[in-house]
């Protein structure tokens, strides 16, 4: 991919993630210690740090997104009066090519 070059299918979308410095936020499992209804807001602390898209109520893993800025994997959060750990995702990668 190049930066430089003319356009093509896609190029306001990369110009946007390379000049604000990347994605805001990302996907990753949330392994809960109870259900929770969805959507559900996620703290870390005090501060918002992203929101429950989904959850599978039977063995309380969720799906969310978590903003880059406040971590990743390994992160203890709270959801409602819900505590969870943010845990990767086998299919998902969060790895990019440096531009």
């Amino acid at each position: 991919m190049s930066f430089d070059k003319g356009c093509y299918i896609g190029q306001e979308t990369i110009a946007r993630l390379n000049t604000y410095k990347g994605v805001k936020q990302r996907l990753f499992g949330i392994q809960l210690s109870a259900p929770v209804a969805v959507p559900c807001k996620i703290f870390v602390g005090e501060e918002r740090a992203g929101v429950i898209t989904s959850i599978d109520p039977d063995n309380t893993f969720a799906l969310g997104y978590i903003r880059t800025k406040v971590g990743g994997e390994g992160l203890e959060v709270t959801a409602g009066e819900v505590t969870g750990k943010v845990v990767a995702v086998p299919y998902v990668t969060h790895a990019y090519p440096e531009p």
